[in-house]
């Protein structure tokens, strides 16, 4: 499963991370953590949309040990 961070213009730390793919996009799952609140949020992703995505710098890719985020 690859992890990305969620760049947030509220300093929050917002993860999305790749449970599975079709041939039409990308299932995910968004985990945001509020004040301490974590919230899930399973979703479906274009392909055209999560690329667009990663081209303007909107998901970064994590680095390392990304097990504790899943």
């Amino acid at each position: 499963m690859n992890c990305y961070y969620i760049k947030s213009c509220n300093q929050t730390a917002d993860f999305l991370t790749v449970t599975g793919r079709n041939e039409e996009g990308f299932f995910v799952r968004i985990i945001r953590d509020l004040d301490g609140y974590e919230e899930i949020i399973d979703e479906f992703m274009t392909t055209e949309l999560f690329e667009s995505c990663i081209r303007t710098g909107y998901l970064i890719k994590a680095e390392g040990d990304t097990a504790a985020i899943a």
